[in-house]
């Protein structure tokens, strides 16, 4: 398994879907269908139960392509308070939903209020350590998978 650091969070690793190559600078590593992996961690950070950590609020923020400027004038804060957000304590409650309600539209899933504000329910495939495991399916994209179901590449 590869563990995937490279997308911003630290609890990202690949089963499959990816393989090391010779370039002229070195080894270098290739994954296949990137975009469609980066959708995919975007969509089990988006609906994760519980609040996002700075990292997954600044990984959302980043999938939207909004800098911290735009998105403290989109909640009415300033850029320290997001820059805070993101490197100590997380959002509060009311930014982490309005965030993933923004994702959630930029993405074109419902947005539903009674989903965000509401109980979510929403399970997220997690072992006891903490790790995401992402497999490259032989048809098709990726997918979050239990990191016990896993096998090695």
């Amino acid at each position: 398994m590869y563990h995937y650091r490279e997308c911003g969070l630290s609890d990202v690793w690949l089963a499959n879907g990816y393989e090391w190559v010779s370039s002229s600078l070195g080894k270098a590593l290739r994954i296949r269908s990137a975009d469609q992996l980066e959708k995919a961690i975007e969509q089990v950070v988006a609906a994760k139960p519980g609040r996002l950590t700075g990292q997954e609020f600044r990984y959302l923020r980043k999938a939207l392509q909004m800098s911290q400027r735009d998105l403290a004038q989109t909640l009415g804060n300033n850029e320290q308070t997001i820059a805070l957000w993101e490197k100590r304590r997380g959002p509060p409650l009311w930014a982490d939903r309005l965030l993933r309600a923004f994702y959630r539209e930029e993405s074109g899933s419902p947005v539903l209020l009674r989903d965000i504000f509401g109980n979510n329910r929403a399970a997220v495939i997690q072992n006891s350590a903490g790790r995401r495991v992402f497999e490259k399916r032989s048809r098709g994209g990726w997918r979050a998978v239990s990191p016990a179901l896993a096998k090695a590449a």
